[in-house]
């Protein structure tokens, strides 16, 4: 965080546990590092703030997932949607709704990226 490793963060999975920009490299078997990711802005927010950020919903869905006005609000964007192997299964400019119902039941990821570089991330889970 804010270009300080994080003590215990070697999992596929992090729950940041402030606001901070976040980067990700890894290290393979033989010791080698990665070229560190994207920067990535994580903000914490209550309960009420939360709700009036953009989200896809329904979630959970059965498959087709849906962007809120206040994604599309904010100008042009380009949605990823991302498994838990880290593999893209969608990536789509401005889309009002995407079909992942061909994919497993699961918790998937997703990035909105705005022109502007703003990033929302969240997570969408798939329950058919």
């Amino acid at each position: 965080m804010e270009g300080n490793l994080i003590p215990g963060a070697t999992s596929q999975v992090y729950t940041p546990l402030e606001t901070g920009n976040y980067q990700v490299q890894l290290t393979d078997e033989s010791g080698c590092l990665s070229a560190l990711s994207e920067v990535y802005f994580f903000q914490m927010v209550g309960i009420n703030e939360a709700s009036r950020l953009p989200h896809l919903y329904p979630n959970p869905t059965t498959g087709i997932v849906k962007s809120d006005g206040a994604i599309a609000s904010r100008g042009n964007f380009e949605l990823t949607i991302i498994d838990i192997l880290g593999n893209i299964i969608v990536d789509a400019k401005n889309p009002a709704e995407i079909d992942i119902s061909d994919q497993e039941n699961g918790v998937y990821f997703y990035v909105v990226r705005y022109e502007n570089g703003e990033n929302i991330t969240g997570k969408i889970v798939l329950i058919k």
